[in-house]
Formats: structure tokens, C-alpha cells, sequence
């Protein structure tokens, strides 16, 4: 088994190539460290493609090239150098407990299909079932199909680098078992989709689940979502855990930050982040998704999908149309993007829960009546609100205003008012209330409690059928 920590550099003896009786063109001896064996690069330009066999060390140093590199339970120690790989190959591809460390560097594998980091594993052979590691610091990679791969439970950390999936179909990530971080300013780019999650197993391979770490990076969808989490095909399903931090953000040039397709989970939790766009999972996906912590989202969530939007300095701003299956609101705010003479619905379709927060609604001041004739955002709760404090509800008014009294008994009646909030289930007196300055609506200063007008079916029931 390898030892965690690397070799320490200042042991290693840098050597040249006449020194070390490696000759330019010797194919077999420059392209091969043998078993237990190191070779040091220093300054070189070799195009070969290396392979380091079971407990040897490549050392790659000092503005050395050389072609792709293939490890298996080794070391490989790429610094101020870079790693071109030619058709059909990788760049660095390290399996079996492998370690490898890429510090001012560049890897580029941009021919179709090739990756430029890899770390994978088998159940078989030296090394089988340990995880492999990869730290990339201050660096370049590129591959065409991913930027950067992993699976048996491998561990991927990188900082102040840059990961590019650079063909058209391209990820920037390929997140199959283990964990990937990206911190200290890092950037993810797919030009399809930043990253990839899909659950592939390994036979004598420990699954470790897939893990998706994002500590002040960004990452990119060019064309696609931001992060996608499918299946690998129709008897199998995916799971993955995704957490934003310090500043981090995720956007989808499709307008899809996180995407969950068929057979897919997902836990996001995203604190003192940015979500650029929408939480969309399919029928029979689910996830959870944790805003916190001064966080923002700008986009809709739709499907099963169990929300929460913590602390004061938190916003969801909601761009459409929503479905959520429950929601809990512990003192953030939802605040509805203008759409013109558009309109949107939260649908919340269990129950609405926390301690409270504001939703702030855009909405017509016009005379109301029948909902068809209404103008405003609304939210639609199908459960119960249990709130233990109170949701104030904000509106961003607009139009000259009108008499909602349509029939002049000056009382709040059916079929009279605007209806901005309407509950399914059971609620407490007082868990939604107008903001403060709506009070001087005189309809609301008889009925404080109740801003759903009664006597029509409400677009929660109908949505419930």
C-alpha cells in the first residue's frame, strides 16, 4: 500500500538525460519507470508516452514536455512542466491508489474523446480497491471529453486552477465515485455541461458515493447545465451530495444550474454561494436543496424538491413558475422577478414550514374579482403552513389602482379582491400577514388574517386535481 504523503523533492536527485542513461528516441527505457523505479525530466522535451508500473516515481520538473502518462499504484510529480498528449490518449491517467501531484502546470488533452486528468481503479491486481488522489494547484487542465475524471472512490483536489471540458459535447467535470474539490478561486468549464455525476461502479471497488465540493469556485455549462446528475442507464440510479461554499457559484448556459435527470438524488447545500439559474428535477428524481447563510439563487425549481430558504441575508429570487414539493422558510426572503405582463406561481405541494420570512409578489393593483381577471405572483400551498412565526407578504404594486368592491356592501366577499395567497391545508391565525404599509387596503383591515378570497376553487386545488 502507498504511503498518503508524497516523496519529499528535496531527496530527489535531478539528473540529465546523458546522466541517467536515457537517450532521446530510446522509446522502450525514456517511456517506462519500472517497478519501484524513479525517472526525473528536468528541463526536457520528451513526446513519449510514460508508463510508471507498481511503487515507481515520474518526476516531471522545470519546463519539461512530455506525452501522456499511465500509473498504476505509483507516483507522478508534474511541476512547472506540462503533459501534451497525443490522439487517442489521456493526459494523466493514475489508478490503483495512485498519487499525483500537479503544482504550475499544464495538462492538454484535446484530441476527441481524451481526458486530461483521470483517476480510476480495479478490483484486481496491486492496489486494487484504494482510492487514488490527484492535488492540482495553480494549473491548467484540459481534455476534450472531460477536464478532469473520476471513479473508484477517488479523491480530486484542485485550487487555483483551471478544469475545461473543451469539445462541444464536452464536461468539465466527470464525477463517477469519490469526491471533487475545487477551491481557492478555481474554474470548472464544460462546454456542454460543467460537470457530470452519474454513479459508475467497479467490481472489488468500495463505492464512496459522489461528492461535489465548491469552496469559492465557479462552475460553468457552457451550452448545458451547470451540473448534471443522470443515470447511467434505466435499471440503475444516481446519487450525489453538492456543496457550494464561500462565494462559489454554478450556472447552466441552457438557464439550468442543476439539473437531475431520470433515476437521480441529489442533496445541494449551498452556503454564502450563488445558484445562476434553475433546480430542474425529473418525475421520480428527488432533492433537497439548502439555501444559507446570505446565499441567492436566481432561477425556478421544479419537481420533488424539499426547499429551504435560511436566515435573513438569504434570497431565492424566483424567475417563473415553480413546483416544489415542500418548503420551509426560516427568516428569507422569496422575492418574485418582475416578468411584465407575465405572473408567477409558487406551488408549494406539501407543506409550507420554519419560522417565517417575507415573499414579496408583483402584482396589478387593478379591481380583482375572478382569478382570470387577477394580475399578481402568487403562492399556493396544497399542505398545511405550520410556520411557528409569521411570513410577511410584500408587494411590488403596480397600475393606478381600482375599487375592489365590486358590489359595494364595502366587505370583503367571494369573488371580490386580489387573491395573493391561498392555503390547502390548516393554518395559524396570523402566519401570513401583509407588510406593514398594506393595511391601508381597506378589504385587509377587515379580514387581517385571511388574503385568499373565498368562494371560488383556488389554482391550489386545481392544481391538486
Amino acid at each position: 500500500m502507498l504511503n498518503h504523503s508524497l516523496p519529499n523533492m528535496k531527496g530527489i536527485m535531478l539528473a540529465t538525460l546523458a546522466a541517467s542513461g536515457i537517450a532521446y528516441g530510446d522509446m522502450a527505457l525514456a517511456g517506462d519507470v519500472p517497478a519501484g523505479g524513479s525517472r526525473t525530466i528536468d528541463g526536457q522535451t520528451l513526446p513519449e508516452n510514460w508508463t510508471v508500473q507498481v511503487d515507481g516515481t515520474l518526476n516531471v520538473v522545470n519546463g519539461s514536455r512530455i506525452g501522456s502518462v499511465d500509473a498504476t499504484h505509483a507516483y507522478i510529480n508534474l511541476y512547472a512542466s506540462s503533459v501534451l498528449a497525443p490522439t487517442g490518449q489521456f493526459g494523466i491517467q493514475a489508478s490503483n491508489g495512485s498519487r499525483v501531484d500537479i503544482r504550475d502546470a499544464t495538462v492538454s488533452a484535446t484530441a476527441s474523446g481524451s481526458r486530461g486528468v483521470v483517476l480510476a481503479g480495479t478490483g484486481s491486481g496491486v492496489g486494487a480497491g484504494e482510492a487514488s488522489l490527484a492535488t492540482i494547484n495553480n494549473s491548467t487542465i484540459e481534455g476534450a471529453a472531460y477536464g478532469a475524471s473520476l471513479s473508484a472512490n477517488s479523491v480530486l483536489d484542485v485550487a487555483g486552477s483551471q478544469v475545461t471540458g473543451t469539445a462541444a459535447n464536452g464536461m468539465g467535470i466527470g464525477l463517477f465515485s469519490g469526491t471533487a474539490t475545487f477551491r481557492d478561486g478555481s474554474v470548472v468549464t464544460g462546454q456542454a455541461n460543467g460537470a457530470q455525476i452519474m454513479t459508475l461502479t467497479v467490481p472489488g471497488v468500495p463505492d464512496g458515493g459522489r461528492t461535489l465540493i465548491l469552496d469559492n469556485a465557479t462552475l460553468t455549462g457552457v451550452t448545458g447545465s451547470g451540473v448534471l446528475v443522470q443515470r447511467r442507464n434505466a435499471s440503475s440510479t444516481s446519487t450525489a451530495t453538492i456543496s457550494l461554499r464561500n462565494g462559489a457559484s454554478v450556472s447552466g448556459g441552457n438557464g439550468t444550474a442543476f439539473e437531475l435527470g431520470l433515476g437521480a438524488q441529489a442533496t445541494i447545500d449551498v452556503d454564502a454561494s450563488h445558484v445562476l439559474g434553475d433546480l430542474k428535477v425529473a418525475t421520480g428524481s428527488s432533492a433537497t436543496m439548502a439555501l444559507r447563510n446570505g446565499s441567492t439563487m436566481q432561477g425556478v425549481m421544479t419537481g420533488d424538491i424539499a426547499a429551504t430558504v435560511a436566515d435573513t441575508a438569504t434570497t431565492w429570487n424566483v424567475t417563473g413558475d415553480s413546483d416544489v414539493s415542500s418548503l420551509t422558510l426560516n427568516g428569507g426572503a422569496i422575492n418574485f422577478a418582475a416578468r411584465g405582463e407575465d405572473h408567477s406561481n409558487l406551488l408549494v405541494r406539501g407543506d409550507f414550514a420554519g419560522t417565517g420570512g417575507s415573499v414579496t409578489l408583483n402584482t396589478v393593483m387593478n379591481e380583482g374579482g375572478p382569478l382570470s381577471a387577477q394580475a399578481t405572483d402568487r403562492l399556493l400551498v396544497q399542505g398545511n403552513v405550520t410556520t411557528t412565526g409569521t411570513t410577511y407578504i410584500n408587494i411590488a404594486a403596480s397600475g393606478a389602482g381600482a375599487n375592489t368592491d365590486t358590489n359595494g356592501n364595502d366587505r370583503p366577499d367571494a369573488n371580490e379582491g386580489i387573491s395573493l395567497v391561498q392555503v390547502g391545508g390548516h393554518f395559524a391565525k396570523r402566519c401570513v400577514r401583509p407588510g406593514p404599509w398594506f393595511g391601508q387596503l381597506r378589504w385587509l383591515q377587515a379580514r387581517p388574517d385571511r388574503l385568499c378570497a373565498r368562494g371560488e376553487r383556488s389554482l391550489a386545488e386545481r392544481a391538486a386535481g
